[in-house]
């Protein structure tokens, strides 16, 4: 029986595969990258727990206060 040599070429994963889209052209549009797009979909689930939060806080500030804020907002 023939043993199969084995391709180092081929099967290397050392080898990097080059970016391709966005990925190619900015850098930072990769893995938690630090782009807009990339950043608020990765943190869409904390951004929206964020807003929930702070609507609740409004709510709760408008109660105490009867409606009328005095901070200004």
């Amino acid at each position: 029986m023939k043993s199969k040599k084995y391709n180092w070429k081929l099967h290397n994963k050392t080898v990097k595969h080059p970016y391709t889209g966005s990925k190619a052209i900015d850098r930072t549009c990769r893995c938690h990258g630090s782009c807009d797009w990339c950043r608020d979909n990765r943190q869409y689930q904390s951004n929206k727990k964020l807003r929930e939060m702070k609507q609740k806080l409004e709510e709760y500030l408008e109660e105490i206060s009867g409606g009328d804020r005095s901070d200004g907002s």
